[in-house]
């Protein structure tokens, strides 16, 4: 029984919140067993045993629903008191951390921005290997799209090209 217990505080309690300094249990043979008290020394851990309380039924249900509660609030102020998180202590050291993450802030927009140009650069890659080059000679007739040059209106029966216009002069790099 004593091992299911230790089971369970291991997987549910320490794993997830860490020790704790206290462990409030009731008077129960699973909790008073020599081994899991001699397993909680080890982890430095104080085990405190508590009676159960049994409520009176005696008709007055809303003084019972109080006394419950206050009796809830008092256990349960302990163990609020008397588990300390990870999270809670390493908060002190959180301040050292943000000045650490404000320090390397430069750095990781330095690491983004070299990141963003590679990736541009390949992106430009591969968009020029699947560009068709055509090279055009003075005196060649091409069309333009209207898109481009906006002379007319857009609309479902506006011409798609415009054109024929001659080239003039042949300029660097296929423009």
């Amino acid at each position: 029984m004593a091992s299911s217990v230790k089971r369970f505080l291991w997987e549910f309690i320490i794993y997830h919140f860490g020790l704790p300094l206290e462990l409030v249990s009731a008077n129960g043979t699973q909790f008073a067993d020599n081994g899991l008290q001699e397993w909680l020394k080890e982890l430095h851990v104080t085990q405190i045993f508590t009676s159960v309380a049994h409520l009176q039924e005696d008709g007055q249900v809303e003084w019972t629903t109080g006394q419950s509660k206050k009796g809830l609030r008092r256990a349960m102020i302990p163990a609020e008191i008397g588990f300390p998180s990870a999270r809670t202590l390493i908060f002190d050291d959180n301040d050292k951390e943000l000045r650490i993450n404000l320090n390397l802030l430069e750095e990781r927009r330095e690491l983004a921005s070299i990141r963003e140009h590679n990736s541009k650069r390949q992106l430009q890659k591969y968009y020029d290997s699947r560009v068709q080059k055509y090279m055009f000679d003075a005196g060649d007739f091409v069309f333009r799209s209207n898109e481009a040059s906006g002379q007319e209106p857009p609309g479902k029966f506006a011409p798609t090209w415009e054109g024929p216009y001659k080239i003039k002069q042949v300029l660097f790099k296929g423009a």
